[in-house]
């Protein structure tokens, strides 16, 4: 039996129903959590909003998304999953990064420059 796993569990195919195939339920490129001149909307505000956009997509008789937010723009398993048992709507949570020229590049290329066996928590702690 083929299963698709949403964030909150396993599910079957035919269990989706009428599903949308590219859906966002937040983006933030990279740096967007540090602009203190323009700061988005807060996480509560985001979760608000979301639950109200799926409500209106249900009332359409839309039962599933996929959202296909890489890693790198800010993708949030555990929000998608909040949103997901808010709602009791199905979601599809994409993996992977986003394309070089527009993702977390940057952060990649300065780990480089020194070594794989720096990690993240060693570079940003004091001496």
């Amino acid at each position: 039996m083929t299963e698709i796993q949403t964030v909150t569990g396993a599910t079957r195919p035919e269990k989706l129903g009428r599903t949308l195939m590219h859906e966002h339920l937040v983006i933030g490129y990279p740096g967007w959590g540090s602009d203190s001149v323009r700061p988005g909307p807060t996480r509560d505000e985001m979760f608000a909003r979301c639950v109200d956009r799926i409500e209106e997509m249900k009332d359409l008789g839309i039962t599933a998304m996929l959202d296909p937010c890489p890693n790198d723009l800010g993708r949030d398993v555990e929000f998608m999953a909040e949103v997901a048992q808010r709602t009791r709507f199905q979601i599809v949570c994409a993996t992977g990064l986003y394309k070089e020229e527009s993702g977390g590049v940057p952060y990649w290329r300065f780990r480089s420059n020194f070594g794989s066996q720096v990690s993240n928590r060693l570079m940003c702690s004091p001496p």
